[in-house]
């Protein structure tokens, strides 16, 4: 009896210096845009091809990581070690802006979207650098986007800046505030750039 009562603690020691599990994250909802007003849904008329895609996004060196970043304080920024990007945040971020940009077109503008048609006018890049959770009770997204033609001249360059209320503590709520700010970079970039039309 003795010797199973200790191997009954030895078991419970062991389980308690477990590593604690990791948690990933994906950086986008895959959802529509709610409360879109006639404004932004005007932008490009409907029925009209649209070639307005994120052609790339470049990231700010200490976003290249797996773990979600968090600001400490005016100074610092902290890594997360358990709660992880479920891959790459550039493609995340690009895949979802692509989502949210395409929701203005035709439906035969998605499916040529969708498939990279070859038909585009202008190209969109992106440089992000700040998609982190603050001390404050925010996620930040901020960084430039910049609009070109196809002979790479630049139609448009602006800077952004989104800082959204956290609804409560966690990284859920991080995460879910983070995309609040790309659904509200997408509204921009709609309403700043010019309707721009496949040829």
């Amino acid at each position: 009896m003795r010797i199973f009562l200790l191997f009954i603690a030895f078991l419970m020691a062991g389980c308690s210096s477990q590593p604690t599990p990791q948690t990933y994250f994906i950086a986008l909802q895959h959802t529509a845009v709610t409360g879109t007003t006639d404004t932004h849904r005007d932008v490009i008329r409907s029925g009209e091809p649209c070639s307005l895609r994120v052609n790339r996004v470049n990231l700010a060196d200490y976003l290249n990581t797996h773990g979600l970043v968090y600001q400490t304080s005016a100074q610092e920024l902290v890594v997360a070690r358990q709660h992880l990007w479920a891959g790459s945040l550039a493609e995340q971020i690009q895949f979802r802006l692509n989502n949210l940009l395409s929701q203005s077109c035709s439906a035969s503008a998605r499916w040529a979207l969708a498939t990279d048609s070859p038909a585009k006018s202008v190209q969109l890049d992106l440089i992000v650098t700040e998609f982190y959770g603050s001390f404050t009770g925010e996620a930040v997204v901020g960084g430039q986007w910049r609009l070109m033609d196809n002979m790479q001249q630049v139609l448009r360059e602006q800077p952004f800046q989104y800082r959204v209320s956290l609804p409560e503590e966690g990284y859920p709520a991080l995460v879910s505030s983070l995309d609040k700010g790309l659904i509200q970079l997408a509204e921009d970039i709609h309403i700043m750039a010019p309707p721009h039309t496949a040829q």
